[in-house]
């Protein structure tokens, strides 16, 4: 999966956003992520669509239906459709988008 990593200079694991591109169609089949069905419709749906992590977006105070800009990962925009938890895990601190996505947002194709 591509990774991006804004990391602050303490690089805690509460400073870092990471976002994961991932296959929109598969990600559940993977992962255990408690996510509602309407959002998780609306993610596959919208190309630059985002489901965000709980715990990350309670700190950036992201909300669904809000559209982001990361100036520190070279200005990438998303478009946050839900917030999911995974219990258990430090997932709730990253952000999911589509991995063609993440991948043209970089202008850099890497093989399926």
């Amino acid at each position: 999966m591509p990774v991006k990593l804004k990391m602050t200079p303490c690089m805690a694991m509460t400073d870092t956003i990471a976002v994961h591109g991932v296959d929109k169609d598969r990600v559940l089949n993977f992962r255990s992520y408690n996510v509602r069905p309407e959002a998780m419709a609306a993610f596959r749906a919208d190309t630059a669509g985002a489901l965000v992590g709980e715990k990350i977006a309670a700190r950036y105070n992201w909300t669904p239906g809000r559209h982001i800009t990361l100036d520190e990962l070279d200005g990438l925009r998303l478009n946050i459709h839900g917030i999911f938890s995974a219990i258990g895990s430090a997932d709730d601190y990253i952000i999911l988008t589509g991995r063609k996505y993440l991948q043209e947002a970089e202008n850099e194709q890497g093989q399926s």
